[in-house]
């Protein structure tokens, strides 16, 4: 391999780890708004879940992305955020 071809592939990984950063941030955000929407509509005696809502967003990430964006919208619509109790997270996660 050239020292150009070493180059360029050093560079789109330094790329791609600074666009994972940005999505981990991203779903951090995610996570917090949907946790404080719960707790707020939970205080104002509603259900912490809309199903119309849900299949909402389902929809979304499946029209965007297909197959792989229906299972980020299951992962980003769990209940359960990652590293909370009984949750397995990959090493160098926190």
């Amino acid at each position: 391999m050239s020292p150009i071809d070493s180059a360029r592939i050093a560079e789109r990984r330094q790329r791609l780890q600074a666009i994972d950063q940005d999505i981990i941030g991203l779903i951090r955000q995610h996570q917090e708004v949907v946790l404080q929407l719960r707790t707020l509509r939970r205080l104002a005696g509603l259900r912490e879940f809309q199903l119309a809502q849900e299949n909402e967003v389902l929809s979304q990430y499946h029209e965007a992305l297909g197959g792989t964006g229906t299972a980020i919208a299951l992962r980003l619509l769990s209940p359960t955020p990652p590293g909370a109790a009984g949750e397995r997270v990959a090493p160098n996660a926190a």
